[in-house]
């Protein structure tokens, strides 16, 4: 098609990254409300305080976890995306 190798693979990470960033700020916000619904109205309740000591299932928001993860799954997304595209992306010249 006319587009270097280099291009391509600009454009395979690229659009890979793209979609872990979206990823990464929808399950960032999905978790947060999901952590501040069960704090609120305690969604997941427990079947017997005498056995686990609770009542409800206490969620806490720890902000290390929103930034450790996230960071790796940008790592991970990028040398897969490189693996596969090293993989497949082969150019044979005649």
């Amino acid at each position: 098609m006319g587009v270097s190798n280099r291009t391509l693979r600009y454009i395979v990470l690229s659009i890979s990254l793209y979609v872990s960033i979206i990823s990464i700020f929808l399950g960032i916000l999905i978790s947060s409300l999901f952590i501040y619904f069960q704090n609120k109205f305690q969604i997941i309740n427990l079947p017997s305080e005498k056995i686990f000591q609770l009542t409800f299932l206490p969620a806490y928001f720890d902000i290390v976890y929103f930034i450790k993860y996230p960071i790796f799954l940008i790592l991970f997304t990028t040398l897969i995306s490189l693996c596969v595209f090293n993989k497949n992306f082969k150019i044979y010249l005649k």
